[in-house]
């Protein structure tokens, strides 16, 4: 190699002729004689003015061919999954990122394959793999060309690990950080001090090289081989390190030091104590609610902030910035519990940035030089705690909240009635009337109508209407929706008749303040149009035979085509048992025995499950196939059970089913949630031409009402056909 051309083809010729001098034969046909600035070699491409290494068009070509057709089989034949590995493991020499996006894959290859050498097999692509494989179908073309030397190292970092916490320092400024932690394996620590070591010493540096230095020998190649096999868990973090690394442009590199060389050593078992104080995050909370929100917690920690933005006294992972006087707080809206004896700096400080608003915990220390400013600058009247524990006696109860506050509404309903006679067993079944769920939203509703009775210091048990409308009203000005404040308004109104609130049964003012809040903010629907059913149906079908599918791919289905079948809640998919089943020559009937939402007294209650003409959509023919695949396995009688454990599934499981087919169909889960499949299949059924009476029927609706106000919406296509197509196209 040489810049001058002519220097550099003369300097070809002397060896050549150097070799064939000492009777080496040269190949000239496949040999590069004359001078040039990229060459083919190995089937890379090197550049040596960009110093790089590049992929072939060719390369590139095929791993964007496979890549596509791997990810449009989803159940693909592992020797095929096998070839595009090898694809990918011989781009490492191009591609600088290619090591983190494989080992999902190669998991994925290992785990079809079962011990076996059979890769004629097929394997199911898992979330992770399909994730690695748009990475290469997306990145391959703008991410080839890698370094052929890294750029010199700039900065070295010693970093060390055990079990009480973590350190790391940087060589050249001296400066250090450290923290402690709960207990873990000794190899994913050491490597979690790296990462956190990095994000406490460097949140600010770009563009440079990182040398880690540590002691753990696993951690070291972890970082060298961008992940590793062994520890799926230790995969993923040293994907975070490598990812939060590229973003700021910083190239790392690892190498072993004896462990008595290792300076870190000391700060990963020698911490301060002295500013690990914090608020209980109840107690926080109702600050929070009684004064305002913060969006920054000043004089902080990784382990004790209690806002997500901080400034923490030392270098910490994930702090915004260190040492809180070094910096504005002007625009700041800050929470701050400082060490007491720096109050009367952080007064100056607030008073000295103008701050506008600001949560400070201090002690009640009247007699000390700052005392005088916070009572001159305070903007609101401080909530003070007494010292010494709150003694509230049974008898007392009724007129503070505080003991109260983490009380079961259940528990406090049940001793009011044992407190007018009833038997504890009798209180327990008045308390059933209510729904399980039903119970659990207002217990949530009745903790934050206890915590806000708390801080007015007035009783949530012996109430009158107005304090009520006051709550209500608080709730409304706090931007809550309005179903959310008629769940408090139902809660209250049906609980405080417990506590002698005999006013409950008769007001006029509630309801018409519930009118007010629905004109001034009218509930929104949650869905404004539904997804296309036949993108789902598409995705299904394309899943293959039910025979060739695994245990969970089959539930996924199964549990898909059902709900599109009967439109039903999760509620309902949960009751389904195989002692209530009839099998028909076109249909399969559930009788339902359970109580749900929508049983009145005296129905009774099936679901109708038909046979359809497309077997691998026919809802009645796979339900048939998930029946026989786990009828060895099932540990239940309910229809549905878990593909690991094999026992009954409650709703949320139902729920996150559903909700991932949709995913994997292409379907935005933001936006649409599982229940969604109700309105879905209701209103495909509706706008292809189906008359209200089987929806009605299918649904378990007695009239058309709900339907059409809460689940008919129209479908949400890519593409609409204009006014003109529908109508005139024959």
């Amino acid at each position: 190699m040489n810049q001058d051309k002519l220097i550099c083809s003369r300097n070809t010729e002397i060896i050549t002729d150097t070799l064939e001098s000492l009777g080496f034969v040269l190949n000239r046909e496949k040999s590069v004689l004359k001078p040039c600035q990229q060459i083919l070699f190995f089937g890379f491409i090197l550049d040596s003015v960009e110093f790089k290494v590049y992929l072939t068009e060719r390369k590139i070509q095929k791993i964007l061919l496979k890549a596509k057709i791997l990810l449009s089989e989803g159940v693909v034949v592992i020797r095929d999954l096998a070839s595009f590995i090898g694809l990918i493991v011989n781009a490492f020499y191009a591609v600088f990122e290619a090591k983190l996006h494989f080992r999902d894959l190669e998991r994925n290859k290992i785990k079809g394959l079962e011990g076996s050498m059979d890769f004629d097999k097929k394997v199911q692509l898992s979330d992770s793999s399909i994730l690695e494989l748009k990475w290469w179908h997306n990145n391959v073309e703008t991410k080839h060309g890698k370094l052929i030397r890294p750029m010199p190292v700039h900065v070295i970092c010693r970093t060390d690990a055990s079990f009480l916490g973590y350190g790391g320092i940087d060589l050249s400024s001296e400066m250090h950080t450290n923290g402690r932690w709960t207990s873990e394996a000794i190899n994913y620590l050491e490597l979690l001090a790296i990462f956190y070591a990095l994000q406490a010493l460097y949140y600010d540096v770009n563009n440079t090289h990182i040398e880690i230095q540590s002691d753990n020998t696993t951690a070291v190649s972890y970082i060298s081989e961008f992940g590793g096999m062994a520890s799926s868990d230790m995969d993923v973090l040293a994907k975070s390190i490598w990812m939060w690394c590229i973003e700021r442009n910083i190239h790392l590199s690892a190498t072993h030091i004896p462990g008595k060389s290792n300076t870190a050593d000391y700060y990963s078992r020698n911490f301060s104590s002295s500013t690990e104080w914090m608020l209980k995050m109840d107690i926080f909370e109702r600050i929070c609610l009684h004064f305002f929100r913060p969006d920054i917690n000043l004089f902080a920690s990784r382990l004790n902030k209690r806002v997500n933005k901080f400034v923490s006294w030392f270098p910490e992972p994930g702090a915004s910035f260190t040492d809180a006087f070094s910096v504005s707080w002007q625009n700041m809206s800050p929470y701050v519990f400082p060490p007491f004896n720096i109050v009367g700096k952080v007064i100056n400080k607030i008073i000295q940035d103008k701050v506008d608003e600001c949560i400070i915990i201090f002690p009640f220390w009247c007699a000390q030089s700052w005392f005088t400013m916070i009572l001159e600058n305070m903007c609101s009247f401080p909530a003070t705690k007494t010292p010494g524990p709150i003694d509230i006696s049974p008898q007392q109860r009724g007129t503070s909240f505080r003991e109260e506050a983490s009380t079961h509404r259940s528990n406090s309903i049940r001793e009011a009635l044992q407190g007018r006679g009833l038997s504890g067993e009798l209180a327990d079944f008045i308390i059933k009337s209510w729904s399980t769920g039903t119970r659990k939203q207002y217990q949530h509703a009745w903790r934050h109508w206890g915590i806000w009775n708390d801080i007015r210091c007035s009783s949530a048990f012996q109430t009158s209407e107005t304090v009520v409308l006051t709550y209500l009203f608080y709730l409304h000005k706090s931007g809550k929706s309005y179903s959310v404040i008629n769940t408090h308004k139902a809660m209250l109104l049906c609980t405080l008749p417990f506590f002698g609130n005999s006013w409950c049964k008769n007001t006029d003012f509630i309801p018409r303040f519930m009118r007010s809040v629905f004109i001034s903010k009218p509930p929104k629907p949650r869905y404004i149009a539904m997804w296309d059913v036949s993108i789902v149906l598409r995705f299904l079908e394309s899943l293959g035979k039910n025979s060739d599918l695994s245990l969970k791919i089959l539930t996924f289905k199964t549990v898909a085509l059902v709900s599109l079948a009967i439109a039903p809640r999760a509620q309902t998919l949960i009751s389904l048992c195989l002692n209530n089943m009839i099998v028909e020559k076109d249909a399969i009937v559930f009788m339902i025995s359970d109580i749900l939402k929508t049983t009145a007294h005296g129905d009774s209650f099936s679901v109708r499950i038909e046979h359809f003409r497309n077997e691998s959509l026919c809802a009645m023919h796979t339900l048939l196939d998930y029946i026989e695949a786990t009828k060895k396995v099932r540990l239940s009688n309910s229809l549905f059970i878990s593909y690991v454990t094999f026992k009954k599934v409650t709703t949320s499981t139902i729920a996150r089913w559903l909700k991932l087919t949709l995913s994997l169909a292409g379907i935005d889960t933001a936006v649409f949630k599982a229940h969604s499949f109700r309105g879905a299949a209701t209103s495909a059924a509706f706008n292809r031409g189906c008359s209200l009476k089987p929806i009605l029927k299918t649904a378990n609706w007695k009239s058309d009402k709900n339907f059409r106000k809460f689940y008919y919406r129209q479908c949400l296509r890519k593409q609409d056909i204009s006014f003109s197509n529908a109508l005139f196209t024959l």
